[in-house]
């Protein structure tokens, strides 16, 4: 019997159907959103390895949110585990990231971690949760490289529950494609009373900048 100090998920079974596992559909509308630093591009598929959902080039993953809070949480989580009960969002992050809003021009299929259907391909929240990533990178290859029946690929995404994010709603989005950028008009949204109201319902308390009223957030 495995310690719970020790991963218990293995790398995915081939032996299983894998082109029937859980799908949710993003449906053409659907708002995804990314904090993004000023300056660079928001709608980046990486294929560095160092993030979680990474594929191989030339394929690439691009990682975004389901509500604006979930990439703000996902930029500051760090600091603020670390930071005692209550941080202050220092003007900093304000001046280094903005947060882009995209609109999903079509359906897209995400292979759903969230569903206790997963459970069947014996996909746990470990999935998103472990280190190193050479386990979850393996299991993104999968679902990206499983053919659809009227597609090229039956999943274009994984949709996943956050690192920093405990809301029941609000899902991580990793976006399969080539890599590269790409030139999606993104709004571009505030840190409003609405937003800050809900930082501030978890703790984390907004400090603004001297002389404005509002901090900008890109979404990309």
């Amino acid at each position: 019997m495995k310690s719970r100090n020790t991963v218990a998920l293995p790398p995915p079974d081939m032996s299983l159907p894998w082109s029937k596992f859980p799908k949710s559909e993003l449906k053409p509308g659907q708002r995804i959103y990314r904090a993004a630093k000023r300056g660079k591009g928001a709608w980046w598929f990486c294929h560095c390895g160092e993030c979680r959902f990474d594929l191989s080039a030339p394929r690439g993953t691009c990682y975004v949110g389901t509500d604006p809070l979930t990439g703000i949480l996902e930029s500051i989580g760090p600091d603020w585990c670390n930071g005692g009960p209550a941080v202050v969002l220092i003007p900093k992050l304000v001046n280094e990231r903005e947060i882009h809003c995209y609109e999903l021009p079509k359906t897209v299929d995400a292979a759903n971690l969230t569903t206790r259907g997963a459970l069947r391909y014996r996909v746990t929240n470990e999935l998103v949760t472990m280190t190193p990533y050479d386990v979850p990178q393996q299991y993104a290859k999968v679902f990206d490289e499983t053919p659809g029946k009227r597609k090229e690929h039956q999943f274009e995404a994984i949709r996943f529950r956050t690192r920093f994010d405990t809301g029941v709603a609000a899902h991580g989005i990793a976006l399969f494609d080539q890599e590269g950028e790409r030139p999606w008009k993104s709004k571009i949204l505030n840190i409003d009373d609405n937003l800050i109201a809900r930082l501030e319902d978890i703790g984390i308390f907004v400090e603004e900048p001297c002389g404005t009223s509002k901090a900008n957030l890109e979404v990309s």
